[in-house]
Order: structure tokens, then sequence, then C-alpha cells
């Protein structure tokens, strides 16, 4: 089956809803996508003023233990899944929890084309069918608008955009907004600014390993690139250096020995960065 049903957050209203059976991971699953805020909003948490963000919300474990009726751990594993699995990402403090669902648009049509989808409860057969005709075209062209606002490919990001695409690998068409890499470079951008992010480009110009210029044939995507753990280390330089022979010196994976060095025979064949990469690669498959 393909496409997508509205769902109404009325249902939590309903008797089925309020249940007092234990919830599954399909019931969890859909209750977050109900809890997401449809429209940025903004909100006292305290004494502090908090922009929460469409496709986000402010919860915390023991409510969600509270509604799932579900002990502490079995909620920070579900919730872990969901992330690992890039479903959901989940920024907790002292005081809360905040989840983003990735992706929020595929599963909620934009707000501003709900509108369009109402239709006359009593209409003749004939008409209904002309005013659906029109509600659905109208549906479409409004996400067309929407996509058109949500690629910022010529917005905000444009400098970003046309900075990693003059490295000549993988380039990036948009940075759409509710997905995990738009997600993701905001967080870069309000950490470090947009001027760092443009110097840790110019840093992958400095790696042979990142560009792919390695007998590894690792390459560097986005995606990769603005991940937290990831971003610093290019910043800071930690992949900078080629391994053409003959530049004096010997092999510059010498200079970053770690832990995972503890024979000559690895040590020889692999640097810090290459390990790296393929414990990652062993990771995503």
């Amino acid at each position: 089956m393909k496409g997508w049903i509205s769902l109404h957050r009325s249902i939590q209203k309903h008797w089925i809803w309020s249940d007092e059976t234990v919830f599954d991971r399909r019931s969890a699953w859909v209750d977050l996508l109900l809890m997401a805020n449809h429209k940025d909003r903004r909100f006292l948490l305290g004494n502090e003023l908090v922009t929460v963000e469409r496709g986000s919300f402010i919860t915390s474990i023991r409510k969600l233990c509270e509604r799932w009726r579900w002990s502490n751990s079995k909620v920070r594993s579900f919730l872990k899944v969901l992330e690992v699995d890039e479903m959901i990402l989940v920024k907790s403090d002292t005081k809360k929890t905040a989840l983003t669902i990735c992706n929020y648009n595929d599963y909620q049509i934009p707000s501003d084309a709900e509108s369009d989808t109402k239709t006359p409860q009593k209409r003749h057969e004939s008409d209904t069918k002309a005013t659906r005709k029109h509600t659905n075209n109208n549906v479409n062209n409004d996400n067309n608008v929407n996509n058109d606002n949500n690629n910022t490919a010529g917005g905000p990001h444009q400098k970003i955009i046309s900075k990693w695409n003059d490295l000549g690998i993988k380039n990036i068409v948009s940075i759409n907004r509710g997905t995990k890499r738009e997600i993701m470079l905001k967080a870069r951008l309000k950490e470090y600014g947009e001027d760092k992010i443009l110097e840790a480009i110019d840093r992958i110009q400095e790696s042979d390993f990142l560009q792919g210029k390695t007998s590894q044939a690792f390459v560097i995507t986005f995606d990769w690139f603005v991940r937290p753990n990831n971003f610093p280390k290019v910043l800071e330089g930690n992949y900078s250096g080629n391994r053409s022979k003959g530049s004096g010196g010997g092999d510059s994976r010498d200079k970053h020995k770690t832990k995972f060095h503890l024979t000559e025979s690895r040590s020889s064949k692999y640097s810090a960065e290459e390990l790296e990469a393929l414990i990652l690669r062993k990771q995503n498959k």
C-alpha cells in the first residue's frame, strides 16, 4: 500500500486511545508523531523562553513512562533505537528532553495546505468530484510552493552549498527544511557560526583522506560532515595532510598513532582516520 492518511490529534481523546492497555512500540511511535508541533511555537519553561520548531516537542522521560505505562529503562531503550535508525533526534538536559521527528514533512502535510483539503460535507456527487479534483490540485500546488520555500539552495545556506560544491566531491542540490541534514546543519551553525563552517570546508581540500584519494576509497559527504562528532575533527584539521611519497619525513600516518595501532603490521596498514572510517562503515551496514 502507498500514500498516507491524516490522523487528527483528537484521536487521543477517543476511548480506544485512552484505554489503560500498555502501549506497544507502534503505538508509542504514533504517539510521538501526535505530540510533535505542527508549526513553530514559543513557550515559557521556568524563567527561560524556549522556541520549539515544527516537528519537535518538549517532554521528559518520566512523562513518557506515564503515557506509555513503560519502565524508565524501556523508554530510554526505545528512544535510543529510534535515534540510531535516524527516526528522531534527542537532546536532553537537567530540565527537559527535546525530541525532533526526522523528516517530519513525510508524516504531516504542511500547515498552510491544510485548509485546502477540507471539502463540504453535503454535495452532489458530481460537485464533490470536481471539488476534490480542485482541492487536490491546490494541495499539490501548495506542496510545490512549500518545497520551493523549504529548499534552501537559493536561500540562507547558499554560501555553504556553493562552497561545498566547489570541492567537486559528492555535490549537494538542496537542504530542505525538516530533514536531518537541515537539522544537523542548523545545530552546527548555532554552535560554531557560518564562518567556521566555511573554514572547515576549506580544511577538506587539505586532506587526501577526506577527498577519497587514499587506498581506502572513503569520500566525505555533507551529511557525514555536519554530524556533531565529525565536524570538530574536520575543523581542527585532524584529517589534514596528503599521503604522497617522497614529501620528506615519511608517511603522514605516523603523526596520528592511537590505541588502535597495537602492532607494527596494523600501524603500517591503516592510519587512525582510516580505521575510524572502516568502523563507521561496518556500523552502517
